[in-house]
């Protein structure tokens, strides 16, 4: 199986415009992270020239995050700086770092992932290489265990910020992981992760961001993003009537960045029917059709797509196979 994490990619293959040296504030939000923050911050270590600090904001760790994370910043030269805070929430945990990041450009990693050599550095150049670019987005490979690597690259953006919102509110863009994008520390302006939010939190914060970028693309991945499947899953299934009414009004917040009604319903929707795939899995049958007639609630593209009507004969099926137990 091929681990991007042994490619070695050659300064010489990047674009060589580099920006003034030290500018790049990276924020890590930790929580009991200290089995993997060692790793996170040792992948920064060969573009140590770049980094204006790093600020991991320890959230409450009873591990040692925080001690692991200094010990590892002398160890390796880096700038670490540890923000010890009691937020119980990595979105909130982020805005503390955005909120005392001093670098020109702002870099956001979970601490869990670790950068590919060069990964920064192609990011950064891009940004230098056209002062007019607010965010250079780059590749990332999805790692989950027990399945063969992923390359995801970034599909391209248009000249139009609104469009580019619609687009990622709608899939047609592919996400953004933490660790794969660059920002302009000007450009974040008043975006800023929702929070107490149970899922989607980083959607909510990259439309924003997109609705008033003009937006770059690194055609190479950038970092490997690490999947925990358990978690993700929990995160939609976790008192998700509670959690879908706090996600629904984070996106209703995004009006004010000009994003239509239209596409918050389709998002709203598609949501609905991500919680009910969940639910399925879980054999949850009646929850799950509940969340199928809200997902059609919201949006007619929602509700006759055939992913919803898979659902719902998943729904019957499983419902029938139940009563006969």
């Amino acid at each position: 199986m091929l681990r991007w994490n042994d490619v070695k990619i050659e300064v010489s293959d990047v674009n060589r415009t580099d920006l003034v040296a030290s500018t790049v504030s990276v924020v890590i939000p930790a929580r009991n992270a200290a089995s993997s923050i060692k790793a996170t911050l040792g992948s920064l270590s060969n573009d140590r020239n770049l980094l204006y600090e790093i600020l991991v904001v320890d959230d409450g760790s009873t591990d040692r995050t925080g001690a692991v994370a200094r010990e590892t910043g002398l160890k390796l030269s880096l700038p670490v700086t540890v923000i010890p805070v009691t937020v119980n929430d990595a979105g909130a945990a982020r805005n503390v770092g955005i909120r005392l990041a001093g670098g020109e450009l702002l870099f956001l990693m979970d601490a869990d992932d670790t950068l590919l050599d060069g990964g920064l550095r192609r990011l950064t150049n891009r940004l230098g290489a056209d002062p007019k670019i607010d965010v250079a987005v780059g590749g990332y490979v999805r790692r989950l265990a027990g399945v063969v690597d992923k390359v995801r690259l970034p599909r391209p953006y248009l000249d139009d910020p609104n469009r580019n919102a619609h687009d990622y509110l709608t899939n047609r863009l592919r996400s953004i992981a933490m660790g794969s994008a660059l920002i302009r520390r000007h450009a974040v302006g008043d975006s800023i992760f929702p929070e107490a939010v149970s899922f989607d939190e980083d959607t909510i914060f990259w439309a924003s961001i997109l609705s008033r970028s003009n937006v770059a693309t690194v055609s190479y991945p950038t970092m490997i993003y690490n999947v925990d499947a358990t978690r993700m899953e929990s995160r939609f299934t976790t008192a998700p009537f509670e959690g879908f009414a706090q996600i629904s009004k984070a996106l209703d917040k995004l009006a004010r960045f000009g994003i239509g009604a239209e596409t918050l319903r389709w998002r709203k929707g598609w949501l609905a029917r991500r919680i009910a795939r969940a639910l399925i899995r879980r054999e949850e049958f009646g929850q799950a059709s509940e969340f199928l007639r809200l997902a059609a609630a919201q949006h007619p593209r929602i509700k006759f797509g055939r992913s919803t009507l898979w659902y719902w004969a998943n729904v019957h099926a499983g419902s029938i196979l139940q009563r006969l137990r």
